[in-house]
């Protein structure tokens, strides 16, 4: 099953996540998955093309009922942002005297729905005569039919606090693994299908009405008037919840209560604050940013008369904490474990700054840092500082292009995430049986992962030679080989993708070097996840590919590349390296004003000498090369065979100068000569495609793994093309480099 959908087809396919879903700010960010699920439902119903696929779901109103699930969001869980539940318990119903009743809006499979009834449930008990009713809507029937069921893998009940389980009942027997609600609770809660952009439809008013995590998928137009839709339904004195990183600009009679949650007040809506304007009352809600959220950011903003940090803040989808000094920043810390550290510095703070990061980045090794100041604050005790941050950024730029800078911080997170870690890449499913193969898909995709599901190992071994691919799941009896026979084929054309062998009958013929693990059936649900989680962590820590150290012993050049958090890893890898080193050629991004600095430091703990290419040179053993500032460095072999360095002004590359694909792919152009490319930590994917040239024209190539990595991006990305043959850590690194010697 592999349909290649047309630019055109493509188009069509956003158009009715627009047009059916309203959706329209997630369809180029949630492409590949619509079109995978799109794919799906065409190959079930037997449809060739997409046009047959919607005129017959046009006709069929079940199958438009899952082309309408195909293209929505279905992410929810138990009791998700805790605080909101917190403070109706402790402050909106501390007290309840009328009957309540609550919407809850783009309520999807009903877990938001259940948690409030849950918590509510439990007030009801303690206070005799009081009640509550609660109603969940989403455009979505599949989920809402699911709602309606209200049966849950019990695998989630920890994450139901031990409070409420009394109202939760847990199978056995041929119910075992499956969970579900008392009656109590379920007879008081009700589902329908409506949309969002359809709640004037919805009849009443409510006291409180949930509307978290969805508005993020809207464009600003429709965000200001799904608010107003809320805020016309909450009675007076009642109250409307967001989600935390969520916020709106239309005004409506709503004052902001605590974090986001707001109450309604009488009067026009004109008369009413704005999310990003409005100031916190005393009510007992803890901010977002002082909760211990997963994706906290401390922000020390230490630049006088700046009030960058506080735009960052109003426009972050994460919780960030602004302090303007090291003491209120040490206090925080204390109590809190932030997702990234970003200071701004003025000349009078760096020295006393240094100290402090230390102390910081001692507790929080692995958290990204980034300082930021003018070129003259970041000068003043830079050699200090450069050690311990992972990225030094000049103010002005970030001033000019703060959405772009927006941008980055959440491109950290988002990889620094444990979901984060793994690819959008398929999980490919081989079984002859459509219906073990449909049901494995399900059950994977319900973890976040996409998939491609074939029904025979020729049809997916066509797709692993056009298509790189993330992992394998197949069965091991099938007509035309078996699993072992196909997982040896697999790695012919997509060395080190981690394979799954699913068979009814494990015996030691089922061994090989090829395959990850063997799994019997039946297959619990949660132990498939665990088992692909665990295979793409081996996959991406180095674990399933061999280090040649034959093919590493005498080099004619070493080219190495970096980016967020290289800077130490550079350090450690290249110190000391003695007096046979190869030529080394090095891109690290870094602003400018800094490059010098940081080759001056480099060279020293190498022990290299240093080389800043103007002219064309030809390379030396025991020296390392960087680029002139703001210039591409590159090899090509001279007349002589020599290999020459020079630099050149040709165009940024994705705004990069100098960059590590121009490097790595004129190193690949030397395929007669003995050259490694070592690509380390960073964002994006300068140089991931560039090694994979490097690769195929003979050269060795390596990684670093993600659990060395302070950013898992550009080494993530030439490890799912395949475009690398060995992935270490800096440790590892270091070991291999310390016993090479110069050809």
């Amino acid at each position: 099953m592999s349909y290649q959908f047309s630019h055109a087809e493509k188009k069509r396919v956003f158009e009715l996540v627009d047009k059916l879903i309203g959706t329209s700010k997630v369809a180029s960010e949630r492409a590949e998955i619509f079109l995978n699920n799109i794919e799906r439902r065409m190959y079930l119903n037997n449809k060739n093309n997409l046009e047959s696929y919607l005129q017959y779901s046009s006709q069929n109103p079940k199958e438009h009922c899952y082309l309408i699930s195909s293209l929505t969001i279905h992410t929810t869980y138990w009791f998700r942002e805790a605080r909101h539940f917190e403070y109706l318990r402790d402050t909106f119903l501390a007290n309840p005297r009328k009957p309540i009743r609550v919407l809850s809006v783009g309520c999807s499979t009903g877990e938001e729905v259940y948690s409030l009834a849950l918590l509510l449930e439990s007030i009801r008990k303690k206070h005799l005569g009081w009640d509550y009713s609660i109603k969940g809507v989403d455009i979505d029937p599949v989920s809402i039919e699911r709602a309606q069921k209200a049966i849950y893998n019990s695998k989630d009940l920890p994450k139901i606090p031990h409070e409420y389980h009394g109202d939760v009942l847990v199978g056995s027997g041929k119910t075992e693994g499956m969970m579900t609600l008392s009656k109590d609770v379920r007879k008081r809660c009700e589902f329908a299908e409506c949309s969002a952009l359809q709640l004037p439809s919805i009849q009443g008013h409510y006291d409180i009405v949930f509307c978290r995590n969805m508005l993020i998928y809207f464009d600003e137009d429709r965000v200001n008037l799904i608010v107003k839709y809320i805020a016309d339904k909450v009675v007076e004195g009642g109250i409307f919840v967001l989600g935390h990183s969520e916020s709106f600009s239309a005004k409506v009679s709503a004052d902001r209560v605590g974090g986001s949650v707001f109450t309604k007040v009488g009067g026009s809506g004109d008369s009413g604050s704005e999310a990003s304007g409005s100031k916190l009352s005393t009510l007992n809600l803890p901010d977002p940013a002082s909760g211990n959220g997963e994706d906290q950011v401390l922000w020390c903003d230490l630049h006088k008369g700046d009030d960058i940090s506080k735009r960052f803040q109003s426009q972050s989808e994460h919780n960030v904490h602004v302090i303007h000094n090291l003491e209120a920043g040490s206090d925080w810390l204390r109590s809190n474990s932030p997702k990234m550290m970003i200071v701004t510095v003025e000349t009078s703070d760096a020295s006393k700054l240094a100290g402090w990061l230390k102390n910081a980045k001692t507790r929080y090794p692995d958290t990204p840092c980034i300082i930021i100041g003018d070129e003259g604050a970041l000068k003043h005790d830079l050699k200090e500082l450069e050690i311990i941050a992972d990225e030094m950024l000049d103010l002005n730029s970030i001033r000019i292009n703060l959405s772009g800078f927006l941008q980055r911080v959440n491109n950290i997170l988002d990889i620094r995430k444990t979901g984060g870690r793994f690819s959008q890449l398929p999980v490919v499913i081989v079984d002859d049986d459509k219906f073990v193969a449909e049901t494995f898909a399900t059950i994977i995709e319900s973890a976040g992962f996409n998939t491609k599901m074939f029904f025979t190992p020729e049809e997916a071994l066509d797709y692993a030679r056009a298509n790189p691919v993330q992992a394998v799941v197949s069965d091991y009896m099938m007509p035309s080989m078996n699993g072992i026979e196909f997982s040896e084929a697999i790695q012919k054309v997509r060395e080190g993708v981690p394979i799954i062998i699913v068979t009814g009958h494990i015996s030691a013929d089922l061994n090989s070097k090829h395959v990850f693990r063997v799994v019997g059936k039946p297959v619990n649900p949660d132990d498939l996840i665990q088992h692909v989680q665990d295979c793409l962590l081996a996959r991406y820590s180095g674990k399933l590919l061999h280090l040649n150290r034959e093919r590493v012993r005498s080099l004619d050049l070493l080219v190495i590349g970096g980016s967020t958090g290289a800077p130490k890893i550079f350090q450690k890898i290249l110190s000391q390296l003695g007096s046979q080193c190869p030529p080394t050629v090095v891109v690290q991004h870094i602003p400018p004003q800094f490059q010098d600095s940081f080759a001056c430091d480099l060279a020293q703990s190498s022990g290299l000498k240093l080389e800043v290419v103007n002219n064309e040179v030809a390379l030396q053993p025991n020296t390392l090369y960087v680029a002139e500032r703001d210039r591409h460095i590159k090899v090509r072999q001279g007349p002589k065979r020599e290999i020459l360095v020079y630099c050149d002004d040709d165009e940024r590359y994705k705004g990069l100068r100098p960059c590590v694909h121009h490097l790595f792919n004129s190193a690949a152009n030397l395929s007669t000569r003995k050259v490694l490319g070592i690509l380390l930590t960073g964002m994006g994917d300068d140089g991931s495609l560039a090694l994979g040239s490097m690769r195929q024209a003979g050269q060795y190539t390596i990684a670093q793994d993600l659990t060395s990595s302070t950013v898992f991006g550009m080494p993530k990305v030439a490890i799912d093309h395949d475009n690398v043959d060995y992935i270490g850590s800096a440790d590892d690194i270091r070991s291999i480099l310390s016993q090479i010697k110069a050809a």
